[in-house]
């Protein structure tokens, strides 16, 4: 099997048609996501269609149970990715074109963690650029830090928001820098 560049992680719970699906499709019709990535999709123990959404060559559906919350999915996805990046994305984002590669290159170049501007479509203001700091909504790393750190720490008890800050810093404590990209 042929390792690939990335493995872009979607944790969701619920939304696959409003949310979910439209992202995907917007993923296949960027050449570098489909061509660099694997795509995994963590069904975090959804109750609409995402629990009937089928895996298969292009799109991993990862399923659990029940709803264990954003840091659970993301170490879940993470576990079975093969990507010599992970890269995780929240179904709520539309990434631009041309938006994988500069995370790649940032992470290539040694940073722990390498996130994305974020643009709330409603004000078009960065998210990111307010509070100075990359957000779990869209970072990339590599897999063997992720691994080495541990992923998303759960006995910190982040149920939702607190766990990208926490990442950055332990990446960041290893001695790898933290970009915005």
């Amino acid at each position: 099997m042929t390792v690939p560049d990335a493995t872009i992680i979607i944790p969701v719970w619920n939304h696959w048609d409003d949310l979910t699906a439209p992202l995907l499709e917007h993923l296949r019709a960027d050449p570098d996501a489909w061509r660099m990535a694997e795509i995994i999709v963590v069904d975090d123990g959804s109750t609409d269609g995402t629990q009937h959404a089928p895996s298969d060559n292009e799109v991993r559906i990862v399923r659990r149970r029940r709803n264990g919350g954003f840091t659970a999915a993301c170490n879940s996805g993470a576990r079975t990715a093969h990507g010599r990046v992970l890269v995780f994305l929240n179904n709520d984002c539309t990434p631009e074109q041309g938006w994988l590669p500069p995370l790649l290159a940032a992470v290539d170049d040694g940073a722990g963690m390498a996130g994305s501007k974020i643009v709330l479509p409603s004000t078009q203001r960065w998210r990111a650029m307010e509070s100075g700091k990359v957000t779990g909504a869209c970072f990339a790393t590599t897999r063997t830090l992720w691994h080495t750190l541990g992923g998303f720490d759960r006995a910190a008890g982040f149920s939702h928001g607190g766990e990208d800050t926490d990442y950055g810093l332990r990446a960041a404590a290893t001695g790898h820098p933290i970009v915005w990209v």
